[in-house]
């Protein structure tokens, strides 16, 4: 029994397509693809983009749990958001991009060592991804809630709520891809006098269409356009109600005046419209390639073949890129971050220096660390 696994098909389950009378000589003329420059350059990608974002993805993201998990920022709704964020990033960039990155590397895809391993790792890789984006655009509503409602804050964000989105993300997300279940794993077919196993394809010719026409629709709409339209309108009114509110502190100082929780507020929503202006730039590239890859691989040549390899490689690295600079847009754009990552970091270096090798007086550094009195007040509840 021969076992094939036709790169030359350029799509997500880097598999030959449902067709199961098509002439092997043609597969075998169309990989004359490998001859040209962009596959080459596709394979280099693979080869020097993921493990570079797999280390600084995995450290950066452990630095943003232990950061975020500190005692002024924990009792946050946005902190448990991105804490959970973190966790799935780290889940996406070792189960998705890790993939690809052995799979180049050894020539071993880890979804054809069995079929039940096909089943749990796509749906572990589109259910994670999904999780990811959908975290990300919960955080923003809040954002725009705590903005454009800031006095029904503390009924609007509680960790309760928090809580209860996030498990009621992770549910409907994980019940939406639980058709992979089925409609995924090895499938046997004759050609000639061979019988050939297909790995981790379509289960059924049933289930082709539904696959390559319905489920790219379904998988855009969810993974990126009701993502993507709820963030641009909310931050739309986030930066308006950050408007009005400047306008009347200018012009009816009477009001109340609260600089302190204003720039915090500020900060705060700064650094969460640049994760979602990332977010943009680097999952609508993939969106849009896996809507048109089956049109773009009907009856290509040689060259367009390379071409949508090269496309694929950069797309790819774009979408797992968003999951791995979170850490690097918190220090960038949050000061209340750096500022919690800095006094971590002192703490550390003041143990080391009071008490070298000893541990036992940890709790007398505190003294050495210079946190506010003030606590969050009902329009930090969603900081």
């Amino acid at each position: 029994m021969n076992v094939t696994d036709d790169s030359t098909n350029v799509s997500i389950w880097s598999t030959v397509t449902y067709n199961r009378t098509s002439n092997s000589s043609a597969g075998e003329d169309r990989r004359s693809y490998r001859n040209f420059y962009e596959y080459h350059a596709s394979e280099q990608l693979w080869l020097i983009a993921p493990p570079i974002l797999i280390i600084f993805g995995t450290l950066g993201n452990a630095l943003s749990v232990c950061v975020l998990s500190t005692k002024k920022l924990r009792n946050l709704t946005t902190s448990l958001f991105l804490i959970v964020l973190a966790i799935v990033d780290t889940t996406v960039l070792f189960t998705g991009l890790l993939r690809y990155w052995i799979r180049h590397l050894s020539n071993v895809d880890i979804r054809h060592l069995s079929a039940v391993g096909c089943k749990v790792h796509v749906f572990l890789v589109y259910t994670s991804l999904d999780v990811s984006v959908w975290l990300l655009m919960a955080v923003t509503v809040e954002r725009f809630l705590a903005v454009c409602f800031p006095f029904r804050v503390k009924q609007l964000c509680t960790i309760d709520v928090a809580k209860v989105t996030i498990v009621t993300i992770v549910a409907v997300l994980s019940l939406v891809n639980c058709h992979f279940f089925w409609t995924m794993g090895d499938v046997e077919y004759v050609i000639g006098n061979k019988t050939y196993t297909q790995r981790c394809t379509y289960a059924d010719v049933k289930y082709y269409a539904f696959m390559t026409k319905i489920w790219p629709w379904i998988d855009f709409c969810i993974f990126s356009l009701i993502p993507l339209t709820l963030m641009l309108l909310c931050n739309i009114s986030i930066t308006v109600g950050l408007g009005r509110s400047y306008y009347r502190r200018k012009h009816l100082p009477l009001q109340g005046d609260h600089p302190a929780s204003d720039v915090r507020m500020t900060t705060m929503t700064a650094m969460l419209m640049a994760l979602s202006i990332v977010f943009i730039v680097t999952t609508v590239p993939i969106a849009a390639y896996l809507i048109g890859q089956r049109e773009w691989t009907k009856n290509a040549d040689s060259h367009t073949i390379a071409k949508l390899s090269l496309a694929w490689a950069i797309v790819n690295i774009l979408q797992y890129s968003n999951n791995a600079c979170n850490f690097l847009l918190y220090c960038l754009s949050g000061p209340r971050f750096r500022k919690a990552l800095t006094e971590i970091a002192c703490v550390r270096c003041f143990r080391n220096k009071v008490h070298p090798g000893n541990t036992a007086t940890a709790g007398s550094t505190t003294a050495g660390v210079d946190y506010p009195r003030d606590q969050p007040n009902s329009a930090e509840t969603c900081a």
